[in-house]
Parts: C-alpha cells; structure tokens; sequence
C-alpha cells in the first residue's frame, strides 16, 4: 500500500496555498482595475480642466482687447497675431465682431491665434438689448467633452452674453 492517502498535513497546506493564491489573485485584479478606472477619470478631469482654463484665457482676450494687430479686422489674415473683439474692456466693437463671425474659412488661424491648440470652439454672443446673435466656429457635436466660458460685455451700449464653448 504504497499510494498516496488523502487527509494529510501536507495536502491540506496545498490547497490551503492554492486557495490564498486565488483568493489574492482575485483581488489583485479587482484593485488593478478600480486603479485603471480611477486613472482614467482623473485623466479625462485633467483634460476638462485644460479645456476650461484655454477656453477662459482665449474668451478673456477676445472680449478684453482689440487684438493684435490692433486693426485686424481691416487687414489680411496673415498678419493675425490673435484677435480681439473690443474697442475697450468689454466693449466688443460692431466690425471686429463681425469679421470675427464672418470669415469661417479662417476658423483654424483663430484657433491657433486663440492657443486652443487641437481643441474645436464654437463662440456666441447674445444681447437681446440689441437683437445681436452672433455664432463664429464650430457647434459641438455628440456628446464631446467641452468646457464652457462666458463673460459680460456691452454691445452698442447695452450688455450682453459673451459665451466661449472648447
């Protein structure tokens, strides 16, 4: 009777180890993916925030000054260091508003000029005052993150909404 008999010390620290292992294992696991979950909503916060503080810094220099070069709205694109609405803080200025609006085909050299890097913006300005709606860049579509901007500024003497969606 030289077989193997079940029951002994051995054995039982065999699948005693076995089951510790699996029972770590698995929770091992668990952690690893509550840990990837986690980095990965941290990252996708991390980029809302971003998206906020370029979406904050490029509404800020368009509704606080008249851009660079001063008179861009008169001049070719080209010379467009950024842009800027007003004619005096928070001001926006008809003509500068306007050619703001009005040239979709230069949407990527306001982009750029704006420091939104490869972030989309959609720009709006509401003062129902004056019946003035204006839309410049592109709307958003799906359900793309975005972070959203809007300042007061007065148009023809009355205030109105500047919004600033990236």
């Amino acid at each position: 009777a030289g077989g193997i008999i079940f029951g002994t010390k051995a054995q039982g620290i065999i699948v005693d180890f076995a089951i510790a292992l699996m029972i770590f294992l698995m929770v091992w696991f668990y952690l690893g993916s509550q840990l990837d979950s986690k980095l990965a909503s941290e990252a996708r916060e991390n980029e809302t925030r971003q998206m906020k503080i370029r979406a904050d810094y490029a509404l800020d220099t368009l509704v606080k000054g008249g851009g660079n070069p001063e008179n861009w709205e008169e001049r070719d694109i080209s010379s467009l260091v950024f842009p800027g609405l007003a004619q005096a803080d928070r001001d926006l200025s008809q003509s500068k508003l306007s050619a703001f609006a009005n040239q979709p085909q230069n949407y990527s050299r306001f982009k750029d000029s704006l420091g939104l890097g490869a972030y989309d913006f959609h720009f709006n300005f509401k003062s129902p005052g004056t019946g003035v709606d204006v839309n410049a860049g592109l709307a958003a579509q799906g359900s793309a993150n975005a972070a959203v901007a809007q300042r007061i500024a007065r148009y023809n003497g009355k205030i109105g909404t500047a919004t600033l969606s990236v």
